[in-house]
């Protein structure tokens, strides 16, 4: 963004919009910036984010927030798996697959033949 500010760039090339903006801190400023220097992004893969118009910034903004709540999203799922891991081994049982291949027997803490939970 410094060359940016200093006027160097036109036209910027991204793979993906989600990989140039970590926050939507970074989003914001980065669209003020890029919208007062009249610069444009290109993305290889999705749409073009003409931030010097309104309906780019629009685009940019949104598909911003997409990505954002995916990283969330995922962030929130994998904490919830961790806990429930943490429960199980509290609870005497073994940790969970998480390869995500179902299994024909579940785990039953009150059951007492050890191999009926693991056939």
């Amino acid at each position: 963004m410094a060359a940016v500010q200093r006027g160097e760039v036109g036209v910027i090339i991204v793979y993906m919009l989600v990989q140039f903006w970590r926050n939507r801190r970074d989003r914001a400023e980065g669209i003020e910036i890029l919208r007062r220097r009249e610069v444009s992004v290109l993305c290889v893969k999705g749409p073009e984010s003409d931030v010097t118009t309104a309906a780019g910034r629009l685009l940019a903004g949104i598909l911003g927030e997409v990505d954002t709540f995916e990283v969330e999203q995922m962030s929130e799922r994998e904490q919830r798996e961790q806990r429930e891991q943490r429960q199980r081994v509290l609870r005497g049982l073994p940790p969970a697959s998480t390869s995500g291949a179902s299994s024909t027997a579940t785990a039953d803490p009150g059951h007492t033949t050890p191999s009926a939970a693991y056939s």
